[in-house]
């Protein structure tokens, strides 16, 4: 359907209605502009988008997956063809799709899962605080939630936020964070500091806005135990600062001497320098590093399943000729 409509309008963006539904917007001639704000003072509106968890732009926002500057060479290089009344792709897949219970939600996750990809890529315009509604028919909202809870007890030492709102294993993670780098309590164990850092980093630089980022930055980077931070992990932090500021140059070399120089570290960490690396220097247009990057690392982060839509956004983009 993409495609198919990429091939007649001019512009169009794609919006996640929930985990299931997406809607999407088209304009024949012209360049599709961004939603009008003022929508949501009509009260008719209001009452009706918050039945849904939509209490703001910003709740509006989270749930848009792309437009078509964002994944145009994604389409172009995905191996379907458009549907039409001449190739009726919908018709001829939909029912083998539901009968082999099969989704399309993977196109949640490129622009915001690992990377804040959306606005990495297209430059989107950035809030100067995150305040999103969690909903329970949308999983990106929750880990902004999870993210803003993290944000809080970071730099006030506590939140307000429903704890019953954020998976389990996500909570472990926050808490042992704002233990070992906001409040300075020894770790049992490398395991214990490393994965907390890595994966609760990850998550708070897809959702907060760069000001926020920059803050819980300076905060684990001015207690005092932060002397003790081993030159692996000030280098960790060092590139998720860049990330949160875009600093591009510095994504590029900060993800390459981690790359380089990490011995041992997970699979999810390794594709986030991967995809850092590669979200740099497409910012910089520079996409023969960023193919670079992809071929050399393709074979050891993905097994045979092939690599996720974000990666294959990533490859797109560092192969096309646009």
């Amino acid at each position: 359907m993409l495609k198919a409509i990429s091939s007649v309008f001019s512009d169009y963006a794609a919006y996640a209605a929930n985990e299931s539904d997406m809607i999407i917007i088209a304009k024949k001639t012209g360049t599709l502009p961004r939603p009008d704000r003022a929508v949501m003072e009509i009260p008719d509106i209001t009452q009706l988008l918050r039945r849904i968890k939509i209490e703001s732009m910003q709740d509006l926002e989270i749930r848009r997956i792309g437009d078509r500057r964002f994944l145009r060479e994604l389409l172009a290089a995905f191996p379907v063809s458009a549907n039409s009344d001449y190739y009726p792709f919908l018709d001829q897949n939909a029912a083998r799709a539901r009968f082999l219970r099969a989704n399309a939600q993977d196109l949640l996750d490129p622009s915001h899962l690992l990377l804040p990809a959306l606005d990495l890529l297209t430059d989107s315009a950035t809030r100067e605080t995150t305040n999103i509604t969690p909903s329970e028919v949308f999983y990106p909202s929750r880990f902004a939630y999870a993210s803003m809870a993290l944000r809080d007890h970071c730099l006030s030492g506590g939140s307000d936020r429903a704890v019953e709102i954020i998976p389990p294993a996500i909570m472990m993670n926050m808490m042992k964070f704002k233990e070992t780098f906001c409040e300075c309590r020894p770790a049992t164990s490398e395991t214990e500091r490393y994965l907390p850092l890595i994966n609760s980093s990850i998550m708070i630089t897809s959702y907060l806005a760069p000001g926020e980022l920059s803050a819980v930055w300076d905060k684990v980077t001015s207690v005092p135990c932060s002397s003790s931070l081993s030159a692996s992990e000030k280098n960790w932090i060092s590139l998720f600062r860049a990330t949160g500021e875009r600093d591009s140059a510095s994504m590029v070399r900060l993800a390459n001497t981690l790359l380089e120089t990490e011995v041992q570290m997970t699979r999810s960490a390794a594709r986030y320098l991967v995809a850092a690396g590669m979200a740099g220097s497409l910012m910089q247009d520079d996409r023969q590093g960023a193919h670079n990057l992809w071929t050399t690392y393709r074979s050891e982060l993905f097994d045979a399943a092939g690599p996720d839509l974000l990666f294959q956004l990533l490859a797109a983009k560092s192969t096309s000729t646009n």
